[in-house]
């Protein structure tokens, strides 16, 4: 039956949190004696509910009608008060987003609208996707002390409010809980009321905790913040203007206003306090003791990587602002430390949700807050949105790896060092050093350098050292420079390191001690190659530990990428690998020599993320404040990282040149920006270069690589057309899809992403697989192992510089491993079936990857029918980084009697150990020539290569008749022998090819 038009209920008060200075009232929603027929009171995750229930009313909008009275039903909640005064009203409701606007009063006041567009939720939580959870502030009104009324009136919602009889919308509303306070700055604390004692053992031990930063002799002092943070909820209230969304909190927290968890630190807050991700600014808040004997010291806190918008408050002293994704910030706390005293180190963070500019509807920001987190971050209508580098995947916030507080004995301290190697061309290392003077008066201090080994930490060289000058409150650099001889280059097979340790003396003492490790190399581009101390290098890898989720023995990897021959690794966005930051990634990296394409930034084209420009036709221009953020985020990363020997090029992107840029039309603009950036990485570090992550090396192929994404073309140029790039090399800059020029001669052609073949169907491979590709991916195994051995030896044969296949061996059969050994025999020639007494050449070449230059015996052998026919053995002297070519003949034996197989071995030794083995099939037939066969009709031969109709001829077929296409092909014909190459995709796919085979007496199918 309908419901009355009042509906009053009574509920028990839960009266908490009360003092002198606020009197809180916290009234259950559900708590009703008699509830409406269609009021439910269980929801998705009561957890997070107070009380574990809820107040559930909802009415389809053919419902409405007879559901809600005309006049509205109004719910009416009886509540007392100890005391009189001004008390704010908040209501705890789900479905912000389509929730129905509701009306509340107190005490027969005038009826007052709630809607999302004018009270958006704060303190938000999920209970299940589209299901936000969170508080809407009311309102405020005056009470006296005892009875008082708060009512909630329900209204039927017009479809059309200029259209009264176009009927309803759905009626939605679900209120979790009602509470009213006297304390105006209330901050919501989910379903916790004030006062109640909410907090976990961590939560507990994150406000006990205390770091404690020691005083030793050492000039330098640190500590690292690593451990148990406080964490508050700090939403903002109401609209956010597109002025404040981007800028820094302006003003200290009243952090006594705050509700206190536990954090991990380092940790994404997205992944530690999952049920917070919708708390879109918060608080993070550590304590550290500072003995008193430091009070002469620099202080810096360093964040090695933080995420997104951050405030840094010392001791309540605003310090500043940071906002470069996922990068690191060094600060001068100097000024705002205590020695002697503990001290409060407290960071206001916003997360990824305010790197989301205002709908272009007029509507703000606010009402993106609810969004799924995966919408957020990977659906192309929102992220277009964001003016950071932080779409598809980049949504981790807080503090990401280590925070350390640093103190130096006096203000005078190293901030960055920058090791130059360049022990090839100019036979030398320079090394920079930034000193810091964050004292108020000019500083005079010398810059002393030395060299010590690592890991075993002896001395080995000395430096020297230089006179710097440095202003109050500025920086200085000073460079030095030594010959490089005395030191052991950094190998791949070799990882040399060493510590460079900067002393700062100042009046004859040393005051500030920083160590840096490096290694003694030189990455260079001659011609079309990447050199390492000279070398050139062919650089591969597949997908194998590309990405791993959790802690794979290291040593399980270095071995996995060994067998491979696997010489490169690509270090993509900042996200944790094999549970490792960057940071402690490429330190790895260093140690095992693995040689490291970086991506100093996170800017992914993928699912076209970004809108890249701003202005429409003419006026369009690139989207500056998006493309400046991605600018700073790159030189954050390549300072950060600069030291790292195993770095051998920065990655500027993935794929916004090449499908953001390419599909929307967008490379006018887009592609200065790219040039840009490149030429600021390359000033800022001259020892290594940039590619991109497919757009090659842009139009004007002004980058210094070409960054080729999926370079491949049909399968049937295939192997030859891996070795010769005859068809894929001149097809770029040609067309639509490959706009790009490449000069293979000109840069070194880098496939960053090539060869996706997971992305196939099975049978797909067939072409060259068989028909057991049609059972499945199991099955199609072989057939992808084959294909990626055409790219895996004809890349390298060619010379492309590098080469990153998107698949890993498990994909495969994982034969195409053999062909990137460092020491190798690859060949030209693919056929492997042969006459008897055919007299077979092999073109092969012998490479050498290795620094050994110890000779290599190379050794062929032919068995068939599992004997040991004949065999050959060569010596090559193969220098680092070369070839050496092997042209042989091989005879096949006279005869045989049955079809017979077998193998053409092919093996290395170098002073005796083996180094290489390989096989190639071989397949013998008994009848080289068989006789011609009768025919009725015609023979007719389409071969634009020639090949079958040679072969045909040989085989004694004289009365052969050619065509030069398929519209030359008559209809009535005895046979049809299709040569290699000649179907085009519209030949291939004629309907023509039906009726060709159809019965008849004059007409056999096609063959």
């Amino acid at each position: 039956m309908p419901f009355p038009a009042r509906f009053i209920a009574s509920l028990a008060l839960a009266l908490t949190g009360l003092s002198a200075r606020a009197e809180s009232l916290w009234i259950e929603a559900e708590s009703i004696p008699q509830k409406p027929a269609v009021a439910t009171s269980g929801w998705d995750r009561p957890e997070l509910q107070s009380g574990r229930q809820i107040l559930a009313l909802s009415f389809d909008a053919n419902k409405v009608a007879s559901s809600l009275p005309a006049e509205g039903l109004i719910l009416s909640y009886p509540f007392k008060t100890s005391s009189a005064g001004t008390y704010t009203a908040w209501n705890r409701v789900v479905f912000e987003g389509i929730r129905a606007p509701f009306e509340w009063r107190i005490n027969q006041g005038p009826w007052t609208l709630n809607s999302q567009a004018e009270q958006p939720v704060t303190n938000v939580q999920e209970l299940s996707t589209w299901n936000p959870l969170g508080w809407t502030r009311l309102g405020t009104a005056q009470l006296t002390a005892g009875n008082n009324t708060l009512e909630i009136r329900l209204t039927r919602p017009l479809k059309y409010p200029a259209k009264p009889d176009a009927g309803f919308n759905d009626h939605r509303y679900i209120s979790d809980v009602l509470h009213l306070t006297t304390d105006a700055a209330w901050q919501p604390n989910f379903q916790h009321p004030p006062g109640s004692a909410f907090q976990s053992d961590r939560d507990r031990q994150a406000a006990a905790q205390v770091f404690k930063l020691s005083d030793t002799p050492e000039p330098r002092q640190s500590v690292t913040l690593s451990g148990l943070w406080q964490y508050a909820p700090y939403d903002e209230l109401g609209e956010i203007s597109e002025e404040s969304r981007t800028a820094g909190t302006p003003a200290y927290p009243d952090t006594s206003k705050l509700a206190w968890y536990g954090l991990p630190v380092p940790s994404d807050r997205n992944h530690s306090l999952p049920d917070f991700y919708w708390n879109h600014r918060f608080v993070l808040r550590a304590s550290v003791d500072v003995p008193a004997s430091l009070k002469s010291a620099a202080y810096v806190l360093d964040f090695e990587c933080i995420n997104l918008i951050q405030t840094l408050f010392v001791n309540g002293r605003r310090i500043g602002d940071f906002d470069t994704v996922k990068s690191r910030w060094q600060v001068d706390v100097s000024s705002a430390i205590k020695p002697g005293a503990r001290n409060e180190i407290l960071l206001v963070v916003k997360d990824t949700f305010y790197a989301l500019a205002a709908e272009d509807n007029g509507t703000g920001m606010r009402r993106s807050q609810y969004y799924p987190w995966d919408m957020i971050h990977q659906n192309q209508g929102i992220t277009r949105r964001f003016d950071y580098p932080v779409a598809f995947g980049h949504q981790q916030t807080g503090i990401l790896d280590t925070a350390t507080l640093i103190a130096t004995e006096s203000p005078v301290y190293v901030a960055d060092t920058f090791v130059k190697p360049f022990p090839i061309t100019k036979k030398s290392l320079s090394f920079e050093a930034t000193l810091r003077n964050s004292g108020p008066a000019a500083a005079s201090a010398i810059v002393r350098q030395t060299i010590r080994s690592w890991p075993d930490d002896k001395p080995v060289a000395s430096v020297g050292e230089s006179p710097v000058s440095i202003p109050p409150g500025a920086s200085a650099t000073a460079s030095l420079q030594m010959p490089s001889t005395s030191l052991k280059l950094w190998w791949t097979y070799d990882a040399t390191l060493y510590t460079l340790v900067t002393e700062v003396v100042v009046a004859g003492k040393v005051v500030d001690r920083h160590t840096t490790r490096f290694g003694n190399r030189e990455w260079e581009i001659r011609g079309n190659k990447f050199y390492l101390n000279g070398v050139a290098q062919h650089l591969r890898n597949d997908l194998t530990h590309h990405e791993t989720s959790g802690r794979l023995d290291p040593a399980k990897i270095v071995y996995d990428w060994k067998t491979l021959g696997s010489n490169m690794f690509r270090r993509r966005f900042q996200f944790r690998w094999n549970g490792l930051s960057p940071r402690q990634t490429l330190a790895w990296m260093d140690e095992v020599g693995m040689p490291v394409r970086m991506n100093a930034g996170t800017f992914d084209g993928q699912v076209a993320s970004y809108n890249l420009v701003q202005g429409a036709d003419k006026n369009r221009t690139a989207r500056r404040v998006l493309f400046d953020r991605w600018h700073a985020q790159m030189l954050n990363g390549v300072n950060t990282w600069k030291n790292h020997p195993s770095v051998f090029i920065w990655e500027l992107d993935n794929e916004l040149v090449f499908i953001n840029g390419r599909n929307f039309g967008l490379l006018n603009e887009v592609e200065p920006e790219f040039t840009r950036t490149s030429n600021a990485l390359l000033a800022l570090d001259p020892t290594r270069s940039t590619v991109s992550g497919g757009g090659n090396a842009l139009r004007d192929q002004s980058l210094p690589t070409y960054g080729v994404h999926y370079y491949e073309d049909e399968d049937r140029l295939y192997p030859d057309e891996a070795y010769t790039g005859e068809v894929t090399g001149p097809r770029e800059g040609t067309t639509s899809t490959r706009v790009w020029p490449l000069d293979f001669d000109a840069k070194p052609t880098f496939f960053s992403e090539t060869a996706f073949l997971p992305g196939r169907n099975p049978a797909q491979f067939a072409a060259f697989g068989g028909e057991t590709t049609f059972l499945g991916k199991k099955e199609a195994r072989p057939a992808a192992g084959l294909y990626t051995s055409w790219i895996a030896e004809g890349y390298r044969w060619k010379g492309y510089a590098a080469n990153n296949i998107w698949l890993d061996r498990d994909f495969t059969d994982g034969s195409f491993t053999y062909a990137w050994q460092p020491v190798a025999i690859l060949r030209r020639e693919w056929n492997d079936t042969f006459a008897p007494g055919q007299v077979v050449p092999r073109t092969l070449r012998v490479y050498n990857d290795l620094p050994d230059t110890r000779p290599l015996t190379a050794t062929w052998t032919l068995e068939l029918g599992g004997k040991s026919l004949t065999s050959e053995s060569k010596t090559f002297n193969v220098a680092p980084g070369t070839y050496q070519p092997w042209n042989i003949q091989v005879t096949m034996p006279a005869s045989v009697a049955t079809r017979t197989t077998g193998r053409l071995l092919l093996t290395v030794t170098r002073a005796g150990e083996p180094v290489f083995n390989h096989h190639l099939p071989v397949t013998v037939l008994p009848d080289p020539k068989p006789a011609a066969a009768p025919l009725s009709g015609d023979l007719i031969v389409w071969d634009p290569q020639g090949e079958s109709l040679a072969r045909l001829r040989a085989s004694g077929y004289q009365a052969i008749r050619e065509v030069k296409s398929f519209a030359e092909v008559p209809n009535q014909f005895g046979l049809l022998v299709v040569g290699r190459n000649a179907l085009s995709p519209a030949d291939a796919t004629s309907r023509r090819w039906s009726a060709l085979a159809a019965p008849d007496e004059h007409r056999h199918p096609a063959r």
